[in-house]
């Protein structure tokens, strides 16, 4: 993987040493995301990070390490990673579909439901 200078979450404010972003929902339903930390790779986006109690968290299908290739139909690779928190934030109750892989294993399919990530869990980030 290749690190860059900028790790964000799944919610729908972008940190970075060039200052940050913030964008807001589109229909008042709630900022909501998946409960994911990542980071730019090659392949698309590496997870770093998973909210404790947050979908991608409970989904127990998402691990630190694993790099997410495509969310809905949108392929990553070679995208800026603006682009994937938009991808990933949405709506509460809201669903997006992650297609990840992992070196040496078959890419997999996971469906998740957003959810509002204010109240729940700090971020897990050990290896599994």
């Amino acid at each position: 993987f290749v690190q860059t200078s900028e790790t964000v979450s799944s919610s729908r404010s972008i940190s970075s040493d060039e200052g940050s972003i913030t964008t807001r929902p589109v229909d008042g339903q709630g900022e909501a995301g998946v409960g994911l930390q990542f980071r730019e790779c090659a392949e698309g986006i590496a997870v770093v990070a998973l909210v404790q109690g947050g979908p991608a968290h409970l989904s127990g299908a998402i691990y630190v390490g694993d790099v997410i290739k495509r969310i809905d139909d949108v392929e990553l690779a070679g995208k800026d990673i603006r682009q994937a928190v938009l991808l990933l934030s949405g709506n509460r109750g809201s669903k997006c579909s992650l297609h990840l892989g992992r070196e040496g294993e078959k890419e997999r399919r996971v469906e998740l439901v957003r959810q509002s990530l204010s109240s729940i869990g700090e971020f897990e980030s050990k290896a599994l």
